[in-house]
């Protein structure tokens, strides 16, 4: 949807851009082996409001990639995944401000 971007009471213009929220899923499962070099230990799966299908599948889904990249097997998740995961629940995925 169409935003307006207003600081301290005032409209200030934002040029080309159109919308100030994604609604798209923010979804990091193909950058986890740069995510964890970064020294990043901890991810976290949104749930709420998802079905427990969505949940078991993301969550299986990103701790087989992490299994992976721990033994020292990584690869980025198949096409398969990915589609599997958009079809658990998406508005399509996006990687935001990774």
């Amino acid at each position: 949807m169409p935003y307006v971007l207003m600081v301290d009471g005032e409209v200030k213009p934002m040029g080309d851009i159109t919308c100030l929220l994604c609604p798209k899923a923010l979804a990091a499962i193909d950058l986890m082996s740069e995510l964890i070099e970064a020294g990043v230990t901890s991810f976290k799966i949104e749930g709420r409001l998802k079905s427990p299908e969505y949940v078991a599948n993301g969550v299986s889904e990103y701790r087989k990639v992490i299994d992976r990249y721990l033994e020292g097997q990584w690869a980025a998740p198949s096409k398969e995944v990915i589609r599997e995961l958009q079809q658990s629940f998406s508005r399509g995925f996006t990687h935001g401000f990774l």
